[in-house]
This record gives C-alpha cells, sequence and structure tokens, in this order.
C-alpha cells in the first residue's frame, strides 16, 4: 500500500512546488545518491524486466534510496511467477 499512496501524494506534491523548492529537493536528492553510492540496482533490474512504471520516476527523483529498496523487496515477486501478472 505504501507504493499506492506515494504514487496519489507524489503529483500532488509536484503540482503544488515551486521552482525553487525542486531544486532544493534536487540539491538534496543529489546529496541522498551520493550517500548510497548512486545505487540503484532494483529500479534498474525493475526497467529491464519491462515491468517499471513510469509514473514512479517522481518517486525516484524524491526518495531515491526508499524506491530502490522498495523495489528490491518487490523485485522477485515481478520476475519470477509467483502470482499471476493479474494479482500483482
Amino acid at each position: 500500500m505504501s507504493i499506492h499512496s506515494c504514487m496519489f501524494g507524489v503529483p500532488i506534491l509536484l503540482e503544488e512546488a515551486s521552482v525553487g523548492s525542486l531544486e532544493d529537493t534536487g540539491e538534496r536528492r543529489a546529496n541522498r545518491l551520493r550517500k548510497a553510492g548512486d545505487a540503484m540496482a532494483a529500479v534498474e533490474k525493475m526497467k529491464a524486466i519491462g515491468q517499471w512504471n513510469e509514473e514512479w520516476d517522481s518517486l525516484v527523483f524524491f526518495a531515491p534510496v526508499w524506491t530502490d529498496e522498495y523495489m528490491a523487496t518487490c523485485l522477485e515477486l515481478y520476475a519470477g511467477s509467483v502470482f499471476p501478472r493479474k494479482e500483482l
């Protein structure tokens, strides 16, 4: 449910944010990525297997580490055949 809550909230945040606040967020994002070692392996794997939803790009912008950790959690479900596509 966490990804769905974020997916509804982030577009509103983007719509309401000023350019200045987005620039500040971009700087904080760059710092978080440097600290994480630019590790976005799970996000890249989701893209590679064709399961990436472009609407998640805004989550990567605001919370890159959280998004990658979330995708790492979900990756096995999407990559494997544990659940039918309809249930995912």
